[in-house]
């Protein structure tokens, strides 16, 4: 089953923005200095790095990272020094009470009013592999260092703000706690204003928080699903068999977007290949499945949706429509180029055999053309009568 993972809070963003900062404390000199843009992108990446690590407890609000009109969603948090982290969702109603426990490996999420326990694979699992986003995110943003030291949740914080390079991409403003390398807050500008993504109302860091804390106590009675866990693969002839399409992954991106990883997700007896994508702050997913086999796709909210010759795709990500129209066109070329290549130039309404058509491109037949584009085999002698116009 792939899902819109509400409880994945501020992680998600970590994930993205994860590195293997080793920088030391460096304090930031006065606005201006000529090194204070280095400056900035090594305690950025500390933080990004160090934050799920801090213990602590805390009240939030935050937005959904995928569907950024959602409504804000208000959490207790609590996490350990050993990365574990604890959310109950106190607000809206219809998600009151709803409780995931991440430790880093395994994510499970505890529904009362459903009675229903969900097992995962940890969407921070493979965020000790993002090392090279930051450099990513470099090419991609300016760091400016703002003057002002906003005070958030009774903690002083520096003010980042990530100004994208191109300019259909937001901008991005990052507090972040002077003292314990901690995220506080998080705000997208874009031109409609300012929106909060997570601020954090009160926070608490104790020395540690007792292991029992991180516990969950559901009924008896409580079903429990487990769901496999994504796996990075490889686009090769075997993918393909397994999927049933070609998978099409554009060599080049659009806005600074590059594809991270391409993943196999299975749910609800169906496969779906996910692309993830990142500019080194912000990701997203591209989902492909079989459109002729499978009709309804992945769950979850979607900016766009778009078919072409059978791959059926599906855009996951917080990105102004403009964007996720770009992403999305770039992968429907993509999907296209295998027509394209079967596709002969001869004079209208002659008479050819499939194999004289067709044999012309070796590489072609090789990928199936002739059974794609005209749903014979190269084994049946047929006439195909090609209509071009002129």
């Amino acid at each position: 089953m792939v899902r819109a993972k509400l409880s994945t809070v501020v992680f998600t963003l970590v994930a993205a923005c994860s590195a293997a900062a080793q920088a030391m404390r460096l304090p930031l000199h006065e606005v201006g200095s000529p090194f204070q843009h280095e400056q900035a992108w090594s305690i950025f990446a500390r933080a990004m790095e160090n934050h799920r690590k801090i213990p602590c407890k805390c009240l939030i609000w935050r937005r959904d990272m995928v569907q950024a009109d959602s409504p804000l969603i208000e959490m207790w948090t609590e996490q350990s020094a050993e990365g574990e982290l604890k959310l109950t969702v106190l607000s809206p109603l219809s998600e009151q009470g709803v409780t995931s426990v991440d430790d880093g490996n395994q994510w499970i999420t505890y529904r009362p009013d459903d009675n229903r326990i969900m097992v995962e694979t940890s969407p921070r699992r493979d965020s000790k592999k993002t090392g090279n986003r930051i450099n990513l995110a470099q090419k991609n943003y300016e760091l400016i260092v703002e003057p002002s030291e906003p005070l958030i949740a009774g903690r002083r914080a520096y003010s980042f703000l990530a100004m994208a390079k191109h300019s259909e991409m937001p901008a991005r403003r990052f507090c972040i706690d002077k003292k314990k390398d901690f995220l506080l807050r998080v705000e997208v500008m874009d031109n409609t204003g300012c929106k909060v993504m997570l601020d954090t109302k009160t926070i608490d860091f104790p020395i540690e928080v007792p292991r029992e804390d991180f516990a969950l106590a559901p009924h008896e009675s409580t079903e429990v699903e487990t769901y496999p866990a994504p796996i990075t693969v490889s686009l090769n002839k075997e993918i393909q068999r397994e999927l049933g399409f070609k998978p099409c992954v554009p060599e080049d991106l659009p806005f600074g977007f590059v594809v991270d990883q391409p993943q196999l997700v299975e749910g609800n007896g169906d496969k779906y290949l996910a692309i993830r994508l990142t500019d080194g702050l912000v990701s997203a997913t591209v989902y492909e499945w079989n459109g002729k086999k499978h009709h309804s796709g992945p769950q979850g909210p979607s900016k766009s949706e778009k078919s072409a010759n059978g791959v059926k795709l599906r855009f996951m990500g917080e990105v102004p429509d403009q964007v996720s129209s770009g992403l999305m066109d770039k992968f429907v070329k993509e999907a296209l180029k295998k027509v394209e290549s079967c596709l002969v130039k001869v004079s209208p309404l002659e008479t050819l055999d499939p194999r004289q058509a067709l044999n012309s491109s070796e590489e072609a037949n090789k990928e199936g053309c002739l059974e794609k584009t005209f749903g014979l085999s190269i084994d049946e002698p047929a006439l195909i009568l090609i209509e071009v116009d002129e």
